[in-house]
């Protein structure tokens, strides 16, 4: 005589579940993000849809400081993503902002070779004759 453990029905009737639909910005966070083993994309998720857009921008921005940071880390010390987004993370990070280079830009050949060729490079910003010119009168 064998002991059944547990019977189940021929037919299981559940009620019918929408699968829900990652954005692209999530997906595109969730390519990026360093740590996928053991990491659960639907809880990351429901914490992104947790986010208003703002902060959701921050932690993308936050994201590229937080992966660069996470090189040679072995895999069990990065946080799960829903846990980085859950308890704000992004918040924390630091995130580089390159300071403009100054260039020195010799104007008078600059107005010199415009005015016989009538070509702007704009990498100099508007041209002399538009709004926002830089350069001398």
């Amino acid at each position: 005589m064998t002991a059944q453990l547990f019977a189940f029905p021929e037919t299981i009737q559940s009620p019918p579940k929408t699968k829900e639909k990652y954005t692209e910005e999530f997906e595109t966070f969730w390519l990026a993000y360093p740590r996928k083993m053991n990491c659960s994309k639907l809880m990351a998720f429901r914490a992104w849809k947790k986010l208003d857009p703002g902060e959701q921008l921050q932690a993308a921005r936050a994201l590229v400081t937080f992966c660069n940071s996470c090189r040679g880390k072995e895999e069990q010390y990065i946080p799960h993503a829903a846990t980085w987004l859950n308890q704000r993370r992004f918040e924390t990070v630091q995130i580089q902002i390159k300071p403009q280079q100054t260039i020195n830009i010799d104007w008078p050949t600059v107005l010199k070779i415009y005015s016989k060729t009538n070509n702007w490079n704009y990498s100099y910003g508007p041209a002399p004759d538009e709004k926002g010119y830089r350069g001398p009168k």
